[in-house]
């Protein structure tokens, strides 16, 4: 048998366990659905680069027949909210998609 090793993905204070599906934000446990867990690993794995809002809709559309891009939206807002306080950003590449960023420490929320 094989043991297959564990795949933390890190960025600032943040850290996904894809293995074991659980994120953590600053060493506290961070409480994620599904689709927001879908979304930020995506976002995660392409760090440095932008996610194409489509290859966000393609990874959730597996839950559901469809999903619009406004559902993208709403997912990286609720995500916003959860990261932002930590120093994390998804920010709006327009025209082109989402990049995670773990923010300058100078320019973290206190």
């Amino acid at each position: 048998s094989r043991a297959a090793a564990s795949l933390v993905l890190t960025v600032g204070a943040l850290s996904l366990d894809v293995q074991r599906h659980s994120a953590s934000l600053g060493g506290g446990e961070l409480e994620l659905t599904g689709r927001e867990w879908d979304v930020l690993e995506q976002l995660t794995l392409a760090v440095p680069r932008v996610v194409a809002k489509q290859k966000l809709a393609e990874s959730l559309s597996q839950w559901d027949k469809e999903i619009t891009p406004n559902a993208v939206e709403i997912y990286v807002s609720r995500l916003r909210t959860k990261l932002e306080p930590a120093g994390i950003r998804i920010r709006t590449v327009r025209g082109l998609g989402y990049m995670l960023e773990d923010l300058p420490h100078d320019a973290k929320p206190a």
